[in-house]
């Protein structure tokens, strides 16, 4: 596989997803914004749009955001808090499963806190309401005040467990868990396990520990935009309260595209302490969010999950995985396409600005222009179109039994001919000829219903009857068939048509 760094044209980039852009500045949500399109770890495309700060004293030409520009990303932290745990769980300290008041104590008390779980928080099942207005004016809060408000009483509004509620609240309480387990403030673990060992220098929880080149959030009032100033880390920072670049970031989604692909794993030359199969778990649905229908009649339907920390979405143009963040003086979306190798990072300094839509619409239109794989490749095994092969020459010949029975027997699992014995298949094989003659494949790529069947039509040779031929490999060895089955697709004769089950 070559590396998507190298296989994309950063102008052919650019023509595509500038445009998305600069119409997203002209909206006026944020006095500015910047976005990088990202492969490999790497930034292939960046641009910065408009202003990182309107104070009168910084609004010269520097004052545009680049790729170095620290934001804070709101709650695209949440995949960084996930990722500790997961950490925290390969190395034996604690189990997903585990009930949360075994290490919060505050919650012990609860009639229904007492049993929700790590799991469910963060795969937003807990049972709390969403709550984005009130969670994101937390971000200072104290620990020691966030346990007090824990004490008075917080339970659960919904089952948990139940349904998928997007929750701040279950985000910061899984930060005392994380701190309980390490014996060391959460910000502290996340820099030691996630941020260091990756090099992230430009991401932290601490204005006065990153760069000086940094945004200014704003929000939009009737006099024009004012200020939003920066909340200190505190109990809600799990949730939000991580401060980050688009260079930086790209590292970030590099990692979970590396996770599902040998390839660019091997390309990877720095790694947290987490296992490979925890990265890839982060990124698959573990609780529904969503089904609608496409925007076509005809069109497949759009499903959205969220794994731990992470979203999961399919669209018409392929799976991608993603989380948003939306705050009081910023809104910033992270998106990728693991088939293609393509993601993109978008960071704006308005309250709530929109990124997640342009960055959704930009990556889509850009992996579609480009004409990237939307879809990862299927499985292909061989046995299945030697069995389709095998099938239509003994369906297709003058005889049950003889060399190509020979050949298709061969391809059979031991249970195959226990669960109907060849005897029975040679009979239906005759009553098959005997009304319809031979069958012939009809013209058409098979289907495949899933990565380990084939399904395919044949027909009569009165050219009215059709059967809808299916096979399926063996679980224990991928060159053998557990199953053939034959059945009829519409007899659509005078004739009787033989029940033509061959399962």
């Amino acid at each position: 596989m070559s590396s998507p760094s190298s296989a994309y044209d950063p102008v052919s980039i650019a023509a595509v997803v500038d445009p998305h852009f600069d119409a997203a500045l002209e909206t006026g949500r944020s006095p500015g914004l910047v976005y990088g399109v990202v492969a490999d770890g790497q930034v292939l495309h960046s641009r910065g749009l408009g202003l990182r700060s309107l104070r009168s004293e910084e609004a010269d030409s520097a004052a545009e955001p680049g790729a170095d520009t620290v934001f804070r990303i709101a709650s695209m932290t949440k995949s960084f808090t996930a990722a500790t745990v997961l950490s925290l769980r390969d190395e034996g300290s604690l189990d997903l499963d585990a009930s949360v008041a075994a290490f919060v104590p505050e919650l012990a008390s609860g009639h229904t806190t007492s049993s929700v779980t790590i799991r469910q928080l963060l795969t937003m099942g807990g049972g709390f309401l969403t709550d984005d207005p009130w969670g994101d004016r937390q971000q200072g809060l104290t620990i020691p005040a966030f346990g007090e408000l824990l004490r008075s009483g917080i339970e659960p509004s919904l089952t948990p467990g139940e349904r998928f509620e997007y929750s701040n609240l279950g985000y910061a309480i899984v930060g005392l868990v994380v701190a309980a387990v390490s014996g060391k403030p959460y910000e502290q673990v996340v820099g030691e396990r996630l941020l260091r060992p990756l090099g992230l220098t430009s991401t932290g929880y601490l204005t006065e520990t990153l760069s000086t080149d940094r945004a200014v959030g704003y929000v939009s009032r009737t006099a024009g935009w004012v200020e939003e100033p920066i909340a200190g880390s505190g109990a809600f920072s799990p949730m939000g309260g991580v401060l980050s670049t688009v260079n930086d970031l790209a590292r970030w989604v590099g990692l979970f595209q590396a996770a599902a692909d040998d390839a660019r794993w091997a390309r990877v030359t720095s790694l947290p302490d987490l296992r490979r199969t925890s990265l890839r778990e982060m990124q698959v649905t573990q609780r529904l969010v969503a089904a609608t229908s496409g925007r076509d009649a005809d069109g497949a339907p759009e499903v959205t999950g969220y794994g731990f920390g992470l979203f999961e979405d399919f669209r018409s143009w392929g799976r991608s995985v993603y989380h948003s963040g939306g705050y009081p003086g910023f809104g910033s979306h992270m998106r990728w396409h693991p088939a293609s190798g393509l993601g993109l990072v978008a960071l704006a300094n308005g309250t709530y600005a929109p990124m997640s839509t342009v960055a959704t619409a930009a990556l889509g239109d850009l992996v579609v222009q480009l004409e990237a794989d939307l879809h990862p490749p299927s499985l292909r095994l061989p046995v299945l179109d030697a069995a389709r092969a095998a099938v239509n020459d003994w369906l297709g010949g003058d005889t049950p039994e003889g060399p190509a029975s020979e050949v298709l027997r061969s391809m059979f699992a031991d249970n195959v001919e226990t669960d109907v014995p060849w005897v029975e298949r040679v009979a239906v094989w005759e009553q098959l000829h005997r009304s319809h003659g031979r069958l012939e494949p009809m013209e058409g790529p098979p289907t495949r219903p899933s990565p380990g069947s084939m399904s395919w039509q044949m027909l009569g040779e009165s050219g009215t009857e059709r059967f809808k031929v299916t096979v399926m490999v063996a679980p224990h060895d991928p060159r053998l068939l557990q199953s053939l089955d034959v059945k009829t697709v519409d007899p659509g004769s005078a004739r009787p048509a033989p029940t033509a089950d061959l399962s």
